[in-house]
């Protein structure tokens, strides 16, 4: 976690914040957490759920067709 109280330069300092992460994130295997949502993963369903995405998609439209159980990185529903 990172944080500062220079607010002139936050733009800069996230840029560089977002600079690092993503030299980390390219040099990794592409897999995550999945109990750390993280929101600027490319390609996230793949990335959390990889194998089991078509069948949580599945799942997601049987019983919650109406998104009742939304949250940031939800799991999208077909049709």
């Amino acid at each position: 976690m990172v944080s500062w109280n220079d607010t002139q330069h936050e733009e800069q300092q996230m840029n560089w914040l977002n600079q690092v992460y993503l030299s980390i994130y390219n040099d990794s295997t592409k897999h995550s957490y999945i109990n750390y949502i993280d929101r600027d993963v490319p390609n996230w369903m793949n990335v959390y759920y990889h194998t089991h995405m078509q069948q949580l998609i599945n799942i997601k439209h049987i019983y919650d067709k109406n998104n009742r159980f939304y949250f940031e990185k939800t799991i999208e529903s077909i049709g």
